[in-house]
């Protein structure tokens, strides 16, 4: 079976690729008439990220089934794409494999050029994340505080790492005064808050570099952070750890 692409945005197949990089080069994605949707996640899946995109802002083609597509690496993907200039199409070629369309291959061509791009042996797992899984991941029933972080706030947090970049943790709270961030010596009032939510949890530094360049709305939970970008249809919930945990 094949499913002809009459047309492939290049940028936004780029940039949708991109986001999942910061977790795994290996890129898993569900395309049909809709959306295209993928989840990727550390092995331990203390981070989680969910992006979705309507399939029309990508593919230009007739989606009649669920196509698993999946690659090796990312990487080489986009630099197929960096080669076409211009109006680019192409077709997914699939088998059936346990109930679902696989793709064996995708063909990305111009007037002059054509390239195979081979996807993952059917014998390699779909990483894909169950509904159910995402639900229960992306849950935020048990928030303790929740507030809108912008891509100004996120660099400004990352900027003091350098104070204490011998401790691998930072802290994120909620108290009288309003939300802020603390390290081992630095404390720094985010937004003037001066409701009645309070709550403090603990995170690996490293999980802001997953996130993309954008706006964020994020809800604080006791073993959790979840933050649903305002900007794209991403999502990303990382786990906390335990306030005595050694640094």
């Amino acid at each position: 079976m094949e499913v002809k692409i009459n047309s492939i945005n290049k940028d936004n197949l780029n940039n949708f690729i991109k986001k999942l990089l910061s977790i795994d080069n290996f890129i898993f994605i569900t395309a049909n008439k809709e959306k295209i949707t993928s989840s990727v996640y550390f092995p331990e899946r203390d981070a989680v990220k969910v992006v979705n995109c309507p399939v029309k802002d990508i593919f230009d083609g007739k989606f009649t089934d669920d196509v698993k597509i999946s690659f090796f690496d990312g990487k080489k993907v986009i630099n197929a794409l960096s080669h076409f200039n211009g109006d680019v199409d192409g077709k997914i070629s699939c088998d059936t494999y346990e109930d679902s369309l696989r793709a064996t291959n995708f063909l990305v061509k111009d007037k002059r050029l054509k390239i195979d791009i081979p996807c993952t042996d059917f014998s390699l797992s779909f990483m894909e994340m169950s509904e159910d899984e995402i639900g229960r991941a992306f849950d935020t029933e048990d928030t303790l505080f929740k507030f809108e972080m912008t891509t100004d706030m996120i660099a400004q947090i990352k900027s003091l790492f350098s104070l204490d970049s011998d401790i691998d943790t930072v802290t994120i709270y909620k108290n009288k005064n309003g939300i802020g961030v603390k390290g081992k010596n630095y404390e720094n009032l985010l937004i003037e808050d001066d409701s009645d939510e309070n709550g403090s949890v603990k995170i690996y530094k490293k999980y802001l570099d997953i996130l993309d360049k954008e706006d964020y709305e994020v809800f604080v939970c006791e073993n959790k952070i979840v933050f649903n970008s305002t900007t794209t249809d991403t999502h990303l919930c990382i786990a906390t750890i335990d306030g005595d945990e050694d640094e």
